[in-house]
């Protein structure tokens, strides 16, 4: 990766729905668990619907035009924002917030199914092909138009800039700004239907989001509840210098407990490369050695600012991320679209190190009250097929797959990381030598030792035994050369 993009702050580079998505989403959690009798959270977090005021406006009469204006601006929310606005109960919204109800639900339904499609699903089948690049510009139009239900006129700067677009999020090793810079050159050039939604599916699958547990204090009373933010990771491979935590440096955000689970993460993730890919060369090896691990926590701190002062004190606490971060670097060593539609939780526990290099985690059980959170996150989010945790009593529910482990190389068997990878390197000599002989002299006639001749003669002579079983005495050496030589 490059610093190329990293000077640039990231929140300038983000589309503001996906903002206006973040704040309704972190206020949302936080109305669920603190009392606003007087309202001002509740009118901080709803004014960034966008509501048509004429829409509620007393003794108005809705047309059908607004409401569908209405309902085209939720469409930008992610579900689990509008599940959990739907959850609230009537007197966190108050008179004023409780006819739009109704519009919040007919927006998560719009989205889970539109006619015959679903807008989410179609929307990260396009989000996974242009950061795939396994499609032509052409094709994607096509696949867009019809798993989005929506209208794309072809031309041939459209067609450039979707090429454009795929060229730089197809790149190996570039910056998570990198990533937002390019979405913002094709956004400014182009206002596409429902282009905000695959937006929302880019970002979702590029940016890391921890599972968090969220708890509120009311004298001796703890309400808990789960939410997320957004966090950017970035990993470069030079022997460069680089702080661990990049932050706008007004303590919104306390991270200072977070040093310890990160040093933990990239640790156990180069750790489990090394013992898989001991046989790649020295220079690879060298650079995932000198590997660092940047955490951007400026998006996070951007949404979280506005309730700081008054509502929430953020402190990153508790060890359940480094699974999750250390998946998250050992995809961006091996392919960084493996873990688009997983999530982990899980502290890393003892380390077993390999006598030829490298090693693997235990990782330890977690709270099930905890877990059960997590995974209702997870299930609401509808963009995530796949999670992964410790041992518990949770099972697969609808499109949620559930998948336990009890050591980190587990964890990224089931994020389907290909982390077993082997350095295949030509070696000619060999292969000459295993073309220009001839298999059938290995084993002449007469060369072959008695023990081998008899049990191939029992081997021509089985005709009754569907399944033939060795003697346990013969050695494994001769029933190889045996097997072998028959075929």
């Amino acid at each position: 990766m490059t610093d190329t993009a990293q000077d640039a702050h990231p929140v300038s580079l983000l589309p503001q729905h996906w903002l206006d998505n973040e704040h309704v989403a972190f206020g949302t959690k936080l109305l669920h668990v603190s009392d606003d009798p007087d309202g001002p959270l509740r009118q901080l977090v709803f004014t960034r619907l966008g509501a048509p005021t004429e829409l509620f406006a007393r003794d108005a009469t809705a047309s059908p035009a607004i409401e569908e204006k209405y309902l085209r601006r939720l469409e930008v929310f992610a579900p689990v924002t509008l599940k959990s606005l739907c959850a609230l109960p009537d007197a966190a919204l108050a008179k004023v917030w409780l006819p739009h109800r109704p519009y919040w639900h007919r927006a998560l339904a719009r989205l889970q199914n539109d006619g015959e499609i679903s807008p989410i699903a179609g929307a990260m089948l396009v989000a996974d092909r242009i950061l795939r690049g396994t499609l032509t510009a052409p094709q994607l139009l096509r696949v867009a138009n019809h798993e989005l239900n929506c209208r794309w006129t072809a031309s041939r700067q459209l067609y450039i800039d979707l090429s454009t677009l795929m060229d730089h999020l197809t790149r190996k090793r570039i910056t998570t700004n990198d990533y937002f810079s390019a979405m913002a050159h094709f956004r400014e050039a182009h206002r596409l239907d429902r282009w905000a939604l695959v937006e929302n599916a880019l970002l979702h699958l590029i940016i890391f989001s921890p599972l968090l547990i969220l708890r509120a204090h009311s004298g001796k009373q703890e309400t808990q509840t789960e939410f997320s933010l957004p966090v950017a990771v970035d990993v470069f491979l030079d022997p460069k210098h680089r702080e661990r935590f990049r932050s706008d440096g007004d303590g919104v955000i306390d991270h200072v407990n977070w040093q310890s689970p990160l040093e933990n993460a990239i640790f156990a993730a180069k750790a489990l490369w090394k013992n898989k890919h001991g046989s790649w060369p020295t220079e690879v090896k060298n650079s995932i050695a000198a590997a660092s691990v940047v955490v951007d926590l400026r998006i996070a701190e951007s949404i979280v600012r506005p309730y700081s002062a008054d509502w929430a004190t953020i402190e990153l606490t508790g060890s359940s991320a480094e699974t999750s971060l250390s998946l998250a670097t050992l995809a961006s060593f091996l392919d960084r679209t493996a873990l688009q539609t997983t999530c982990a939780t899980g502290k890393l526990g003892r380390f077993f190190r390999d006598p030829e290099g490298g090693g693997d985690h235990r990782v330890e059980r977690m709270d099930p009250s905890v877990l059960e959170l997590k995974f209702k996150r997870a299930a609401d989010a509808l963009v995530v097929d796949t999670m992964i945790c410790p041992p518990a009593a949770l099972t697969t529910k609808g499109h949620l797959r559930v998948c336990s482990g009890r050591t980190l190389s587990e964890f990224a068997t089931h994020a389907r990381l290909q982390w077993r990878k082997t350095q295949y390197i030509r070696t000619p000599d060999l292969a000459i030598a295993f073309r220009d002989e001839d298999p059938s002299k290995r084993y002449q006639e007469g060369a072959l030792d008695d023990e081998v001749e008899y049990v191939l003669g029992q081997l021509r002579n089985n005709r009754t035994k569907p399944v033939f079983e060795f003697s346990k005495s013969l050695s494994e050496e001769i029933i190889r050369d045996c097997i072998a030589f028959s075929t």
